[in-house]
């Protein structure tokens, strides 16, 4: 091994920049987001993946339907989630071949998305310039964020389109120059789960890239999405393609004015104050009925919780949260060098609250997309003169943050399982 000019052995790293201390913590990270991951799980009921909307208004039958039939009739959210199923649908498959089963294969896959995440969050940490021990710190917080500890558990795709996002985020954090290639094939995964989520990685690419490499990029990662959504409409049953404007326009059945009109509740400055902090902390869930899209439906809500639902501890990790980000807003404005990096997850980070804000039912359905890129985010606080203040802030986050989220869970994965049972003997409402 070389020797430095001081005589001592230089640390090896690996290719992309990271030392064999750091394999050490994204072994144990990713550990510990699947123990996590398995732990919940554990806490829900089967029957609450047998109907829609219970769990804040999520369709696992849909979604497990997507996962494992290819004649499924919901195989037409594919404006949605572009390349859900035939990503999704393929990896069931394959792990069957291996002889595990369609559920078993599924609560496989959201382990290994949690490991994944967590893993691939150190290496953007590290790639961005965080010590390895601030890289480890934030990675924490992801999984102490109720964005990851409610959806990594739970069979959704919100799950697998937020672990597209932390591959999005190597590309976007990195101060190291990364293969076009690799741009190409993130850009793309941070839209083949969710549509919305493509924003970061255009974003990425414009600040990040030379304009002309933003164009071969964003133009490349089009055409891998659409070859592939090409397939996907021959081999599955009601795809369709990733961007047909007949499906698109059905999609404003989701948008508040429309669901006002249709007599659902809709405030958008909740929905916009839900979209900003809920990915990070939750207040108290409690049981309600609902006018949904497809009529009265019982379900687990947070949408409308007043700020004394959120308790003390929940409070203290909320006004953690959002220090954590104005942190971000410092360490954008200070480091010159990373500010390429402030803007584009800001400006993605501000389109998601927009969007949500005029989108979707129940805000928090969304948390774990913005939850990664909002800690991504706040991480270039690290770099700003108030990194002392940012750590305080950080090691609040983790504890505090992490008790008051798992209790919320926990509290939700009670109340799923009750109104599941109640749906089964008639006494509560929905399909």
């Amino acid at each position: 091994m070389a020797a430095t000019a001081l005589g001592a052995p230089a640390r090896r790293t690996w290719p992309i920049g990271v030392s064999r201390v750091d394999l050490v913590l994204v072994i144990l990270l990713s550990m510990t987001a699947m123990a996590t991951c398995l732990f919940n799980g554990k806490a829900l009921s089967p029957q609450v993946y047998d109907t829609f909307n219970i769990y804040f208004q999520a369709d696992p039958p849909r979604v497990i339907s997507n996962m494992t039939e290819r004649w499924s009739p919901w195989q037409n959210r594919t404006v949605a989630h572009p390349l859900f199923s035939i990503t999704a649908l393929s990896s069931v498959k394959a792990l069957a071949l291996l002889g595990l089963p369609p559920m078993q294969a599924i609560g496989l896959l959201l382990l290994i998305a949690a490991a994944v995440s967590a893993g691939g969050f150190h290496v953007a940490m590290r790639l961005m310039g965080l010590a390895p021990a601030a890289a480890a710190g934030f990675t924490l917080a992801l999984l102490a964020s109720a964005g990851f500890l409610h959806w990594y558990a739970f069979i959704e795709t919100y799950a697998f389109s937020a672990t597209g996002i932390v591959l999005m985020l190597i590309f976007t954090c990195s101060m190291r120059s990364l293969p076009r290639a690799g741009w190409i094939v993130a850009s793309a995964a941070s839209v083949a789960m969710l549509i919305t989520n493509w924003g970061l990685g255009l974003a990425a690419a414009f600040f990040r890239l030379p304009f002309r490499q933003f164009l071969l990029v964003s133009g490349g990662a089009f055409l891998l999405v659409s070859a592939v959504s090409a397939v996907q409409m021959k081999l599955l049953h009601r795809a369709a393609f990733w961007l047909d404007p007949r499906i698109i326009a059905k999609e404003k059945t989701y948008a508040g004015p429309k669901m006002h009109a249709a007599g659902i509740e809709w405030r958008p400055f909740i929905s916009a104050r839900n979209a900003l902090l809920m990915p990070g902390v939750v207040p108290s869930p409690q049981r309600d009925r609902m006018e949904t899209e497809i009529g009265a439906s019982t379900v687990v809500t947070n949408q409308f919780a007043p700020l004394g639902r959120w308790g003390v501890a929940g409070t203290v990790a909320a006004a953690a949260w959002l220090v954590l980000l104005a942190g971000g807003v410092a360490g954008t404005l200070a480091d010159r060098q990373r500010r390429p990096i402030g803007l584009a997850l800001g400006l993605f980070l501000a389109s998601k609250i927009l969007f949500h804000s005029v989108y979707g039912e129940i805000t928090f359905l969304y948390a774990a997309d913005i939850a990664a890129a909002a800690l991504a985010f706040a991480a270039l606080g690290w770099f700003s003169p108030y990194r002392k203040t940012v750590v305080g802030a950080l090691v609040l986050f983790i504890v505090v943050g992490s008790i008051h989220n798992e209790r919320q869970f926990l509290t939700a994965a009670k109340l799923s399982n009750q109104i599941a049972l109640d749906k089964q003997h008639g006494r509560a409402s929905g399909i």
